[in-house]
């Protein structure tokens, strides 16, 4: 029933009411509602609600749910475009969108650039801004009575997680780890073309209720980062702002609610960048081909091939490292044809 409800989102013309189920699971940010009409399928409503400190403090912040969604909805696209396997099928209003049903793996995954925030305060020594290579990776098991404590790889094998008819193990957990590498990489290299850096983010993952996969299934927006423009921690535009309160006030709260707009507009041309950066690689491949193939005597083939292969070695490499928020598959294809 996904196939279906996918056709439905890629419709331009007016949609109707989807019926809402029952109420699967609220979250301090969000509600979960099954769609009874399409089996596998649920609908995912942000709530204008902020929170940190496993919800110890919590706010209302008028219009948050709008500006969640549509970062989600645009860096899940970029992702999906890019091969990454996620619960997400499509926005379906300004506060909603619609993904697969997973059963949730209760482990949250968090990948580091740059050691800032808690980490500091867990491993003593190190200085704040030591940057990882390779990327620091560290899972923590969802529970809010106990602070999310922090596991280890071997925990979380041992525990033998059962997500769905799905065992969490070895295997599995390869899977994660290698999933969590590829999206932070994808996204970090995104924001380096803006000149902001990721610092870090954590991700969770789920289990599809029908087909059994292994999905990023999460809503990826300015509460799942640190995010740094030009790499200052002094410009930071993520819900640490928040944190950092000592006082919560209603100026305050207007504060990051402006930081967490201005992160939705900028992921926008994220997105945009990508699209232009593909087709400027397709024409120049397609002028090349062209002159090559129909205007460029025998005697002139050696230089041209020289030229051509020059010209499409460059595009592949801004394309590969500077906009990798493309589409893989759609990547490889241009490079190899």
């Amino acid at each position: 029933m996904s196939s279906e409800l996918r056709k439905l989102h890629s419709k331009d013309e007016p949609r109707g009411e989807i019926q809402l189920g029952d109420v699967l699971i609220e979250g301090k940010t969000k509600i979960v509602y099954d769609l009874p009409e399409y089996k596998g399928c649920v609908s995912i409503k942000s709530k204008d609600r902020i929170t940190a400190g496993d919800g110890a403090r919590a706010h209302d912040m008028e219009g948050k749910a709008v500006i969640s969604n549509e970062t989600n909805a645009q860096l899940m696209q970029i992702l999906n475009d890019a091969g990454i396997a996620t619960h997400f099928i499509g926005k379906w209003s300004n506060d909603t969108f619609h993904a697969l049903h997973c059963h949730m793996i209760p482990i949250e995954w968090v990948i580091r650039r740059v050691a800032t925030g808690s980490f500091l305060r867990r491993h003593p020594g190190i200085e704040e801004g030591h940057r990882f290579a390779p990327l620091k990776l560290e899972t923590f098991f969802k529970d809010d009575a106990n602070h999310d404590p922090q596991w280890s790889r071997e925990q979380l094998i041992s525990a033998k997680l059962k997500c769905g008819n799905v065992v969490i193990g070895v295997d599995e957990v390869d899977i994660i780890e290698k999933m969590t590498l590829l999206i932070f990489e994808i996204l970090e290299k995104a924001w380096a073309g803006a000149n902001w850096a990721l610092i870090d983010m954590k991700i969770e993952f789920g289990v599809t209720a029908e087909s059994g996969e292994i999905v990023l299934a999460d809503i990826i927006d300015s509460d799942s980062w640190r995010l740094w423009p030009s790499g200052d921690k002094r410009l930071m535009v993520d819900k640490q702002v928040y944190r950092d309160m000592a006082d919560v006030t209603q100026a305050g709260i207007e504060t990051v609610k402006k930081n967490f707009q201005m992160v939705a507009e900028k992921v926008k041309c994220l997105s945009l960048s990508v699209y232009l950066c593909l087709s400027l690689f397709t024409c120049t491949h397609f002028f090349f081909s062209a002159c090559l193939c129909l205007l460029v005597p025998t005697s002139s083939l050696v230089p041209c091939l020289s030229l051509f292969t020059c010209t499409h070695f460059f595009f592949s490499v801004c394309l590969c490292l500077l906009v990798p928020t493309s589409s893989l598959v759609h990547s490889l294809l241009l490079i190899l044809l």
